[in-house]
């Protein structure tokens, strides 16, 4: 660990920390460990399934193996390590798409203009002149779908602990603003069996809730609306969620997509406003990190419990 480490080793270690995050995307895309889900491989076998130069595979394999990713065997195989398993795509909880998405092309070029962020408080993408992330022209189709991929896979843990830690059981139906591909929605009718929901958001995330509402046998429970949160919501909801929603965006808009919701809200409905609420003081701790990604990838901020309580 760098607190371990001389601190010239472990400032270079931070400078380079972009090796790891770019060979990490690379093995994820190249599919890697589901090539590794039966057993160790040498890595010029491994090259050969991915039509890749063996040499050049085998010191990334090597860089990935010193963080901890990967073990290499004295007889040149490869094999997972508990952190690797999480690469491949047919396990419990997958994170291959999270490891594309945030160590990919599109965030990676977002940071390039981390200076522009910090001079002018805005975020990257306003430097090419776009107004809103996710009406983004140069965003593929390739990039929404790891986007609502890894989405998903992170809202999938998150289902556990609101199913958990809430009781909708006083409440019929529940309304997913800002919902994308529908897996929190999943996991909490699953949970409760007489509820009902709705999950709202943009079109093209609404097509890929419809098929995982219907693959999950939720289609008779289970409505996908699309439409603008800043505009309207749906109604007569007696629950509503916003998801990791209102952090995207800034004070003024946050406050729109909360008055939206409040309009269409009943005297007794709810709203459940699920993000990470974050200390004054940031430290070295696992609960301090990443907090600075904000400014660069979207115009919102992490907020803290006394900005929350006074908006919400």
């Amino acid at each position: 660990m760098a607190g371990n480490l001389p601190p010239p080793i472990a400032l270079y270690q931070l400078a380079t920390g972009h090796y790891i995050s770019r060979s990490l995307f690379l093995v994820a895309k190249l599919g890697i460990a589901d090539l590794l889900s039966d057993g160790p491989r040498h890595c010029n076998d491994l090259a050969k399934s991915t039509e890749t130069h063996a040499p050049s595979l085998r010191r990334v394999m090597r860089l990935l193996a010193s963080a901890g990713v990967f073990l290499e065997e004295e007889n040149g195989e490869f094999s997972l390590t508990a952190i690797g398993e999480y690469l491949r795509t047919d396990v419990p909880g997958p994170q291959r798409a999270m490891a594309m998405l945030f160590a990919g092309n599109r965030i990676q070029e977002g940071w390039k203009d981390l200076e522009f962020c910090v001079r002018t408080g805005q975020p990257a993408f306003r430097l090419r002149g776009v107004t809103n992330t996710f009406e983004d022209p140069l965003r593929t189709s390739e990039d929404e779908a790891t986007f609502d991929a890894a989405m998903a896979d992170l809202t999938r843990l998150t289902s556990v602990a609101v199913a958990s830690a809430y009781d909708f059981t006083p409440f019929r139906l529940v309304v997913d603003v800002g919902g994308g591909n529908g897996s929190l929605m999943i996991g909490v009718l699953k949970a409760n069996l007489s509820l009902r929901g709705i999950v709202f958001d943009q079109p093209a995330a609404m097509e890929r809730a419809r098929e995982q509402i219907e693959q999950h046998g939720l289609a008779a429970r289970c409505t996908a609306i699309s439409g603008d949160f800043f505009k309207e919501v749906p109604a007569g909801g007696d629950v509503y969620i916003l998801k990791h929603v209102i952090h995207d965006w800034d004070d003024e808009r946050a406050a729109a997509i909360l008055k939206k919701c409040r309009e269409v809200m009943g005297p007794r409905s709810k709203l459940l406003v699920i993000e990470g609420v974050y200390p004054s003081r940031i430290d070295n701790s696992a609960e301090g990190r990443g907090r600075g990604r904000q400014r660069c990838q979207h115009a919102g901020e992490h907020r803290r419990a006394p900005a929350l309580s006074g908006r919400v």
